[in-house]
């Protein structure tokens, strides 16, 4: 059955400390017990989580809807966002089966970043050609939705 992946790129620099990454979890854990009531997303659907702070990582691979479990998300450093950002494009193009002539693969894989930062990277014109199906930003209130509107157009 063709995989939808879905990737949770999480700012954990030290700016998101206290009430900021609390409301990420709680959104995170919100939008993963609605999928699970949701038949055919808990057969189609896996999870995955990268977070950046002094670093980017994937704290947690890949995982179907049904064993998926949020992380404890600690916070540090600076966020770099362009690093977590290729690091995703990595882990998408090994995770996530692409489609042959004759065999659909998986489904496009849909982003989801969470910060109360504006995320500070250019991406040129090749931004919209990468194999991607969509993807969401969940800011906070500080940000600058003039800059976050050069990575996506479908802001919360």
């Amino acid at each position: 059955m063709r995989k939808l992946p879905i990737y949770l790129l999480i700012d954990t620099s030290k700016s998101m400390t206290g009430k900021s990454i609390e409301l990420i979890r709680t959104w995170a854990e919100t939008l993963v017990v609605t999928l699970q009531h949701d038949q055919y997303a808990l057969e189609t659907t896996y999870v995955s989580i990268i977070t950046y702070g002094n670093s980017a990582q994937q704290i947690t691979p890949l995982t179907p809807l049904s064993k998926f479990q949020l992380p404890v998300l600690e916070t540090n450093g600076s966020p770099v966002f362009a690093e977590a950002f290729e690091l995703l494009m990595n882990i998408v193009n090994t995770e996530v089966t692409k489609a042959t002539p004759d065999y659909l693969g998986d489904w496009l894989p849909l982003i989801v970043i969470m910060t109360n930062n504006t995320p500070y990277c250019h991406f040129g014109n090749d931004f919209n050609n990468r194999n991607l199906g969509g993807m969401l930003a969940v800011i906070g209130s500080d940000v600058d939705k003039k800059k976050i509107k050069g990575i996506t157009e479908n802001i919360v």
